[in-house]
């Protein structure tokens, strides 16, 4: 979570939880998210209702069900979480990072392992 993640969960969550559209189409790479008590966790539709997320121990694949924690999954739009490659690219940046175990609340966590993705950056 970064601060400004933490402080716009914290002010906005449920406002945004209320307004957002649930991802009920989704795109192998789409930026998917969810809505926690508190902050907000993100993850990459990997397909076949599966996301590849960062879980704050590692990077795993997991169901849609899983990762959700029974929260209402959202996607990010394409201004709001923009691609500089195409979503097999996305998909192979992301699962070249499987397992990987260097989660940090301010430097590595969530959403900047699915930005890394599907930016580079």
């Amino acid at each position: 979570i970064t601060l400004l993640n933490a402080v716009d969960s914290a002010v906005l969550g449920n406002f945004r939880k209320l307004f957002a559209d649930e991802a009920t189409e989704v795109s192998v790479g789409d930026h998917l998210f969810v809505q926690r008590n508190g902050y907000t966790h993100h993850g990459l539709y990997y397909g076949q209702k599966k996301v590849i997320h960062y879980t704050g121990d590692r990077v795993v694949i997991d169901s849609l069900q899983a990762f959700s924690g029974g929260e209402k999954i959202l996607k990010k739009n394409w201004l709001e979480s923009p691609a500089s490659y195409s979503s097999t690219e996305i998909l192979a940046r992301a699962i070249s990072r499987m397992g990987e175990n260097k989660y940090n609340l301010i430097f590595n966590n969530c959403e900047h392992f699915v930005r890394w993705c599907r930016r580079g950056e």
